[in-house]
């Protein structure tokens, strides 16, 4: 008779352990799984019961020793495109880059926390920019606005005072009409 290795259990042994994503998350945890926060989007039953079963790779705890901090996260959307630049520059061969594929497909959908992303980032790629002790991010600024040029052949405009820069004005500010707006942008675009 030849027995069997693989362990078997019932469902109603599982449910009386495990009820909701909740306790779910705590299997998860209990399992040495270095997750993501439980209020974040990413996590899923369908995620976690894809890291259990080892289609969706998920980092171990043991595996996240010492990783590199960042002192200024950037966005989410910074970070997820980071995780995928070194996903895409890696040997596509490996083993795991199924589930790691799947991980990016389940967290394209579906952002897990910035924390989570970063020490995600740590573990593959300790030497980025943003885990140096001088990195910090800057927002970057809106495209600037083309100057908008009035007619001021009467003169008007000339010989005003002008504002103190500290005074609040309490009534509407003058709308420059859409259509100068227009010509002012295209004509920036032109020039460049």
């Amino acid at each position: 008779m030849v027995e069997s290795t693989k362990q078997t259990i019932t469902t109603e042994r599982v449910s009386q352990v495990i009820r909701t994503s909740a306790h779910m998350y705590e299997a998860c945890l209990r399992n040495n799984y270095k997750m993501p926060k439980l209020t974040s989007s990413l996590v899923t039953m369908k995620f976690m019961q894809g890291v259990k079963a080892g289609t969706v790779w998920c980092p171990r705890i043991s595996d996240c020793g010492s990783l590199p901090k960042c002192y200024s996260l950037p966005p989410r959307n910074i970070l997820f495109q980071k995780c995928v630049d070194f996903v895409d520059s890696v040997d596509q061969t490996d083993e795991q880059m199924d589930s790691v594929k799947k991980l990016l497909a389940m967290m394209k959908k579906r952002q897990p926390d910035a924390d989570w992303l970063c020490d995600l980032l740590a573990l593959w790629k300790p030497t980025d920019e943003i885990f140096r002790k001088d990195y910090v991010y800057v927002r970057p600024r809106k495209a600037t606005v083309a100057v908008v040029e009035l007619d001021n052949a009467d003169n008007f405009y000339d010989d005003l005072p002008m504002l103190p820069p500290n005074v609040v004005a309490k009534t509407r500010r003058m709308r420059v009409p859409k259509s100068i707006r227009v010509r002012a942008a295209l004509s920036a675009l032109e020039a460049r």
